[in-house]
């Protein structure tokens, strides 16, 4: 799986799988764990208020991507993004 920048001007990046599924994820203009601005509560409260609704066990979701990359543990997308790819035993 392979992340850029988005090509739809409302999305922040997109998500590229070896099979050609392109997912495009997280709102442009706001602001996520990964950009440091936001507290480990606002972390746990994104997550809590999202899995209501989202299938964060669907590894080809919008949801589970933002919540694995943008709302990860770590501050580093490169990190969450390797933790993603282990967690769903993606090559």
């Amino acid at each position: 799986m392979k992340i850029e920048n988005s090509t739809r001007k409302d999305k922040r990046f997109m998500a590229t799988y070896a099979d050609g599924t392109k997912i495009h994820f997280g709102a442009k203009g706001a602001s996520t764990f990964i950009d440091g601005k936001r507290s480990e509560i606002e972390r746990q409260n994104y997550l809590k208020r999202h899995d209501v609704r989202e299938d964060f066990n669907n590894p080809k979701s919008a949801g589970a991507i933002s919540a694995g990359l943008l709302w990860g543990k770590s501050k580093s997308l490169e990190k969450n993004h390797q933790d993603f790819m282990k967690k769903f035993k993606i090559n």
